[in-house]
């Protein structure tokens, strides 16, 4: 492999990733100061530095502990695009707009004979590495200065997804903060810097942002439909799961938090069945629409991709997995889907844990087994599914991370892999568990909170009612 002579961590990120460390603390101290909810800012800075620490450790797993990987590619191709723009600004910026299939052929020798030329293969590879060449022409090609602007708007779309659901359940404040902006694997892979994990990361958190103000609050339309058609460019271009899992969870959400407006009981009872059938269906049909524009994205196709990752993977090594044999239909995946499911949500276990990058994993994976018993049993499998069936909020978390973790156990068959590619589920099952425990009595909460004024106030205000308004 070439990155055995190769760096992407050298004396220039040494000189040149302070200062942009230093003007990103700046941005993230002026954000912090126009929070205007005293008990969300507690949260902003540890959660920023946490950001950097894990976009500096990752560039140092990458170089020293794997000496090699897939940010020895990207950084590669960024370097090459990046040469490309600076002899000729023109050239470079149709290449950093094109296609595979029409990159320019004056760039030839530049690109295919270069060590990384497979990474402008595939569109979602070189996607990620035109974003990453826009940063990188500021930050004179250096892979950690790179990292951290890419990071910092991956913790800013996870500070968004605060930001939601603080304002759809702000006495939930502490475990809310933990579930969007303190897991081990969200703030280390989540903000590993020029990966696709970093661009999906912020993505989802902005998309989710735009979708609750546009669509439930009505506010910011034009920022609120910028965020989410750029976000959900990023997201189905990049890793195109992630978008069409989120279609049916925000469906749902949707229709279900219209029949909780209802007021009349007797009615809300008799639209919920019809509201679930017809989020089930639009959902359907938003998915078929966009099989049918692409093959690539039948069950078919999805199953031969899943095949091919599962090669990938297990030839990579290591702690890999089986969910044992696959028939190769739409109701074969299906069959596996509980596996799968379990597969990506609870393990590794500990014992399946071989190397020190997966110990954070695997114990993610028995806290989140733990808290999924602890809930059902505490509370009574009836009243949890009650809950799920009354809660929009819970319907929507639970439907997007069960979608996406079958979609991602499916197709890993790596722990190391596989810890990477579920961290999008693991928000949004563990914000799912909280609003549950909580319906059940489950938590200590604060019976005092703070006001904007500053002013201590005995009650918690009502779900819905505060929004941080920094943007």
């Amino acid at each position: 492999m070439f990155w055995e002579t190769y760096d992407i961590f050298t004396l220039k990120d040494l000189l040149i990733a302070p200062f942009y460390l230093a003007i990103l603390y700046l941005f993230a101290s002026f954000r912090k100061q126009n929070i205007r909810h005293e008990s969300m800012k507690k949260y902003f800075m540890p959660a920023f530095w946490l950001r950097m620490l894990g976009c500096f450790l990752s560039v140092m797993m990458y170089q020293y502990y794997y000496h090699g990987g897939d940010m020895f590619g990207y950084h590669d191709a960024v370097t090459t695009m990046t040469n490309i723009f600076w002899d000729d600004p023109a050239l470079g910026f149709e290449l950093m707009t094109c296609r595979p299939e029409t990159i320019p052929p004056t760039t030839f020798i530049e690109v295919w004979t270069s060590a990384a030329s497979y990474i402008f293969l595939a569109y979602k590879n070189l996607l990620l590495c035109q974003i990453g060449t826009f940063v990188g022409l500021v930050t004179f090609n250096s892979c950690l200065a790179t990292g951290l602007i890419m990071s910092y708007f991956s913790f800013v779309g996870c500070w968004k997804l605060f930001e939601v659901f603080y304002d759809l359940h702000p006495k939930l404040e502490k475990y809310l903060a933990w579930a969007t902006l303190f897991i081990p694997s969200v703030f280390f892979w989540g903000s590993a810097g020029l990966m696709k994990d970093t661009v999906t990361t912020a993505s989802i958190g902005y998309f989710t942002w735009g979708a609750y103000h546009l669509l439930f609050k009505g506010k910011y339309p034009i920022k609120s439909i910028l965020f989410m058609a750029i976000s959900f460019f990023f997201m189905f271009n990049i890793k195109p799961y992630i978008a069409i899992a989120f279609l049916p969870a925000l469906m749902a959400w949707l229709l279900m938090s219209f029949q909780n407006k209802i007021k009349n009981e007797t009615v809300r009872m008799l639209v919920k069945p019809v509201l679930i059938i017809g989020s089930l269906a639009v959902s359907i049909i938003m998915f078929q629409q966009i099989a049918s524009g692409s093959e690539k994205f039948s069950p078919e196709a999805f199953l031969e991709s899943a095949m091919v990752m599962q090669q990938d993977h297990a030839n990579l090594g290591g702690s890999t997995y089986t969910l044992g044999t696959i028939e190769p239909t739409t109701s074969g995946m299906l069959k596996m889907a509980p596996f799968a499911i379990i597969v990506t949500l609870f393990r590794p276990y500990l014992w399946e844990a071989r190397s020190p990058i997966l110990l954070p994993s695997a114990f993610e994976g028995l806290l989140s087994l733990l808290l999924t018993i602890y809930v059902v049993f505490k509370t009574g499998p009836f009243r949890v599914l009650g809950t799920i069936i009354s809660e929009p909020t819970v319907l929507f978390c639970l439907i997007f991370s069960l979608v996406f973790a079958f979609a991602v156990g499916l197709s890993a068959y790596n722990f190391g892999a596989l810890a990477r590619f579920k961290i999008p589920a693991l928000p949004f099952y563990f914000i799912a568990l909280i609003i549950l425990m909580d319906r059940g009595n489950l938590l200590k909460l604060e019976t005092e909170k703070e006001g904007e004024d500053g002013i201590t106030i005995a009650k918690t205000p009502a779900p819905g009612t505060l929004i941080s308004e920094t943007i």
